[in-house]
């Protein structure tokens, strides 16, 4: 329930739900996602959801200009007819990949697969896809499967969580580290060139710093709490609040 201007919800209409009486409890219908599937993981974007079913496959639907659902087009589903159900796609991750766990932003998408590396499909004009450019992916199917490259976030690296924001992506890995691309509010872009991502791409520290040659900002401009952590940093254009579970490990 809630706004449903692109299909969000999942319902096949774009009407609301929960702005007026009469619309909840046994009246809200259940979204139809196919017969077969049960659902273990929900995500939400900005106008978009996706769920990983116990099957480990995902379906998303709403809104969908960048390739944010992942299908291969730009049209969004949930918000017409005959686009739910079994008519709805399996998002294509790749032969023999399957999700361990996902999470959106404003208009793109990251999954963890079962090997531990990371994919991430739609909106890219911050970086916020981890490709070393600015193209978006998810517009075509041929942009899909094993034709969208994972992300890379270092050497024999691993990713164990992801938490996604407007337009930025962080990645907890197997060493306990974290590392952030996209639009990492007045340090700029990351991301969005070749040579920015891999191990290029610098860890966020918590000591109250970011590493980066050209900038140090003081513990100040930070709001810090822990279990979980937070960092908000407020000198940013958009003020990104990124959740970290439980990283209290950090040092």
């Amino acid at each position: 329930f809630g706004s449903n201007d692109s299909g969000q919800l999942g319902l096949e209409d774009k009407n609301n739900r929960g702005d007026n009486l009469n619309e909840l409890g046994e009246k809200l219908p259940y979204v139809n996602l196919g017969h077969d599937e049960i659902v273990n993981i929900l995500a939400v974007g900005g106008s978009h959801t996706c769920v990983i079913f116990e099957s480990k496959r995902i379906k998303c639907f709403g809104y969908n200009k960048n390739g944010q659902l992942g299908i291969g087009d730009s049209n969004s589903r949930g918000d017409n007819l005959n686009e739910m159900g079994e008519n709805l796609p399996f998002v294509d991750v790749g032969k023999s990949n399957f999700v361990l766990q996902i999470s959106l932003g404003a208009l793109h998408t990251c999954m963890i697969l079962d090997n531990k590396k990371l994919k991430c499909f739609g909106n890219n004009r911050y970086g916020q896809l981890g490709l070393g450019d600015l193209a978006d992916r998810g517009l075509k199917t041929e942009e899909m499967g094993d034709a969208l490259p994972y992300v890379d976030i270092g050497s024999g690296r691993l990713v164990e969580s992801i938490s996604t924001s407007f337009f930025q992506t962080c990645t907890l890995l197997d060493n306990n580290r974290l590392k952030c691309f996209g639009r990492i509010g007045k340090f700029g872009y990351r991301g969005d060139n070749p040579n920015e991502m891999g191990d290029s791409l610098i860890y966020v520290f918590f000591n109250g710093y970011i590493e980066e040659e050209a900038y140090k900002f003081p513990k100040a401009d930070f709001v810090e709490s822990t279990h979980p952590l937070y960092f908000k940093y407020w000198k940013s254009q958009l003020v990104d609040i990124i959740h970290v579970y439980s990283l209290t490990t950090l040092k």
